[in-house]
């Protein structure tokens, strides 16, 4: 009986130790993978939502206006454009100390996805870009601009709410964003770093 009651405790050990090792991304968490194998840890110190050359806060116009002082004698439409998000990355060695200097990281590709956080939110096809930069093993790199999102596709979004084929619960709609950046360092070593935020999509008045 003792014999049996210790290898079933020997058993629960083990299977709680494999649990608690399979927890967590290493380095670099939440949001990175490849720390450990890279030996940088890569943290996005900064990001900003651009529109119309302007930074200003994570609110999308999906609504063109086609006459901003309506008035049938002038034409003046709303200045509508893509959307770009600008950011700046840091990187610092896993092991300071160690005797082989890890390599600078290549970004190649990026994704951004919307998710919707009201079912009856319009659905936002997920766009794949390439966008090469360089972010040093140890240093920083600023201004990085990225495309987010494009007029084109602004105003699909909109059709479909006006056309009743969506119908939101609430407005300005909201969408979880994340953009997810891939590349390798000097090495051919794989890494990936997500940014994830909330924005907001409504009919925001850029009339001048």
């Amino acid at each position: 009986m003792k014999k049996s009651y210790f290898l079933l405790i020997t058993l629960c050990s083990l299977l709680f130790a494999v649990f608690l090792w399979g927890c967590g991304e290493g380095p670099g968490s939440p949001g990175s993978e490849g720390s450990e194998d890279t030996g940088v840890e890569v943290t996005i110190t900064n990001v900003t939502h651009q529109y119309l050359d302007q930074d200003i806060a994570w609110q999308i116009d999906i609504y063109p206006i086609a006459d901003c002082d309506g008035k049938p004698e002038t034409v003046d439409p709303e200045l509508f454009s893509d959307d770009f998000a600008i950011f700046d990355f840091e990187g610092t060695p896993l092991n300071p100390n160690a005797t082989i200097t890890p390599g600078d990281l290549h970004v190649e590709t990026y994704s951004v996805e919307f998710f919707a956080k009201d079912p009856g939110s319009p659905p936002i096809e997920r766009y794949d870009g390439f966008q090469r930069f360089t972010i040093p093993a140890d240093g920083s790199i600023t201004g990085v601009q990225i495309f987010i999102i494009d007029a084109d596709r602004k105003i699909e979004t909109s059709n479909l709410i006006t056309a009743g084929i969506y119908i939101p619960q609430r407005m300005p709609m909201q969408y979880d964003m994340k953009i997810t950046f891939n590349g390798q360092n000097d090495y051919g070593e794989d890494f990936k770093e997500e940014y994830l935020t909330t924005v907001e999509m409504a009919d925001y008045d850029h009339c001048e």
